[in-house]
């Protein structure tokens, strides 16, 4: 009984030595494990096709590149840090990057881009 007690206090002294974990900060390589809901990743590279609203999880049209066509809302999951976005949709379809409330971040016109958007606030893309 005394060892389970000691041990029991030796636990709750290791749990308190290491304290909470310090809050992740949004870097160029957090995007790795990103993805989104429905949709398979190409390799960076691919084309973005007409009509598609394109993701990359890297800036500079780097890492895996998921292609948004249908008109709906789509989940994004664990784009922590840099990637890049082109709304290459036609017929003056503007494409939106929402947040967790579905509040607008970007509202993007067809032909436009940024090839270093930070994705961290991002919870959601509306393809048109």
């Amino acid at each position: 009984m005394k060892l389970r007690i000691a041990l029991a206090g030796l636990c709750a002294a290791a749990v308190a030595a290491v304290g909470a974990p310090a809050p992740a900060l949004a870097g160029a390589n957090d995007n790795n494990a990103a993805g989104v809901v429905g949709v398979a990743s190409v390799p960076a590279g691919y084309f973005c096709g007409q009509g598609y609203f394109c993701l990359w999880t890297g800036s500079n049209w780097s890492g895996r590149q998921y292609q948004l066509y249908y008109c709906r809302t789509y989940s994004l999951t664990q784009w922590n840090g840099i990637g890049s976005w082109l709304n290459n949709n036609t017929g003056g379809k503007h494409a939106r990057i929402l947040d967790q409330s579905h509040r607008t971040l970007v509202d993007s016109a067809p032909g436009t881009y940024n090839h270093a958007y930070n994705f961290k606030p991002a919870w959601y893309v509306t393809a048109c």
